[in-house]
């Protein structure tokens, strides 16, 4: 997937090294926001910390909404992530075992094929 890939008359081709590692770095920063998503659910403010005006109560509310929103909205993006990492190792390992199978073909006796 990096450098020039030579042309395969129309096949898509990948390396499945690179597929892999792609997907690693998937896992990874799926992994950095699931543990930036705990740290901020353990840093939401308390009912205390809005004071004892009468708007407190409805500021923690709203405090409260927003941080559940965005728990969600995180969540599935960990999810998609998790999700495209497992796809690329699919895909890496079908391009493994489609290139072993082309390296078994045996080769063509009489040169190129027009």
């Amino acid at each position: 997937m990096t450098g020039s890939a030579p042309s395969t008359g129309g096949e898509v081709a990948a390396e499945p090294i690179e597929l892999t590692r792609l997907a690693a770095t998937y896992l990874d920063q799926s992994q950095m926001l699931g543990d930036a998503l705990r740290g901020a659910a353990m840093a939401t403010p308390a009912r205390a910390d809005f004071g004892t005006v009468p708007a407190a109560a409805l500021l923690h509310e709203a405090s409260d909404a927003v941080a559940e929103q965005a728990e969600h909205a995180v969540g599935r993006l960990v999810e998609v992530l998790d999700g495209d990492a497992d796809r690329l190792y699919h895909l890496a390992f079908a391009y493994h075992e489609a290139n072993l199978d082309a390296a078994a073909q045996p080769p063509l006796r009489g040169g190129p094929v027009p």
